[in-house]
């Protein structure tokens, strides 16, 4: 089964479309003109060239859009967006990817919706460079370029024209190479300050904090609900942060290959992440969780209890909810 880490060719996709009734509610609009709830589905850089079977330069689309229409189909306003979208700044999806999403986080979510805000995504995610813990679990999505043949004058140029935050010596390449990189990642802490910041925009003494669900598709993701997890627990309350992982922390997760589709209540779901087909059934149907190799996690800062449970109902607003799964026994 094709599994979704970092370690092959990367390929653009095509353009994002958008569904549900998003165009309905811009940023900035008063709140009796809100959703219940919204959801930001991002796709992630899409591979080329990897056997056994599976598209994944289309698998991270189809899976945006089979998760986001069944969030449409319970009200949810859905919004679709990657770093290649012409929606987004040329300049952004060109030098960063990472800065075009957050742009499109800050933009989407900047009035929050008051029962849930989800931010989904599917593509690949890495286990994290050595000694730094930073990008433990980031999501990959752009498609970095080829920088092992630069010279370090070479990269000194490129990095200096793509405005990049240089941490480490100089002197050596890695340096520069590492920065670019990071570019095209995007790490829980990213999402964290941005969301902190609508948070803080957002406050009303008046309403409850907003919440945010993000929900990952990815290989390693349980690594981002560890961070989460480990955060300090006088913070945890005032995040009202939760994540839905594909995993957990040690491990690559899979998607569906022609060979071997996902079938959950009848219904074949081909290209599709294993995690978003389950999540996906499990909202309509009861299902049973079929891939026994890998194990999804799921935490929860308004609620630590979940995290012992195998599933939990996260409130969407009139009356409809989201189901979750976690593996407690399989951290």
């Amino acid at each position: 089964m094709p599994l979704r880490s970092w370690t092959l060719i990367f390929v653009p996709l095509a353009h994002a479309s958008r569904v549900g009734n998003a165009h309905l509610y811009p940023p900035g609009a008063s709140t009796s003109n809100i959703p219940q709830s919204r959801a930001l589905c991002v796709a992630g850089a899409a591979l080329q060239g990897l056997g056994g079977g599976g598209d994944l330069r289309l698998g991270p689309t189809k899976d945006c859009e089979r998760f986001g229409a069944m969030l449409a189909s319970k009200g949810v306003d859905v919004c679709y967006a990657h770093a290649h979208s012409t929606l987004l700044p040329q300049e952004l999806r060109t030098s960063s990817p990472r800065g075009a999403i957050l742009a499109k986080i800050r933009a989407y979510f900047a009035t929050p919706a008051p029962v849930l805000n989800i931010l989904y995504y599917s593509g690949h995610g890495i286990a994290g460079r050595a000694g730094d813990d930073d990008t433990r679990g980031a999501l990959c999505v752009g498609a970095p370029p080829d920088l092992s043949l630069l010279s370090l004058a070479e990269l000194r140029a490129e990095a200096a024209a793509r405005h990049v935050v240089l941490v480490g010596h100089r002197g050596r390449k890695q340096t520069y190479i590492d920065a670019i990189e990071r570019e095209h990642l995007l790490t829980l802490d990213d999402i964290l300050g941005e969301w902190s910041t609508i948070v803080r925009r957002a406050s009303d003494a008046s309403r409850p904090s907003p919440r945010l669900l993000i929900c990952a598709d990815s290989c390693y993701s349980g690594r981002l609900v560890a961070q989460l997890r480990d955060r300090r627990r006088s913070e945890q309350p005032h995040l009202q942060v939760a994540i839905q992982a594909a995993g957990n922390a040690r491990q690559t997760v899979g998607q569906s290959h022609p060979d071997k589709d996902i079938s959950h209540a009848g219904e074949r779901f081909s290209d599709a992440g294993c995690l978003t087909a389950y999540l996906t059934a499990k909202q309509e149907f009861h299902v049973r969780w079929t891939q026994a190799w890998q194990h999804p996690q799921y935490y929860c800062s308004w609620d630590t209890a979940a995290y012992d449970l195998p599933s939990t109902s996260v409130p969407l607003g009139n009356g409809f909810m989201l189901r979750t799964y976690n593996q407690p026994e399989h951290r």
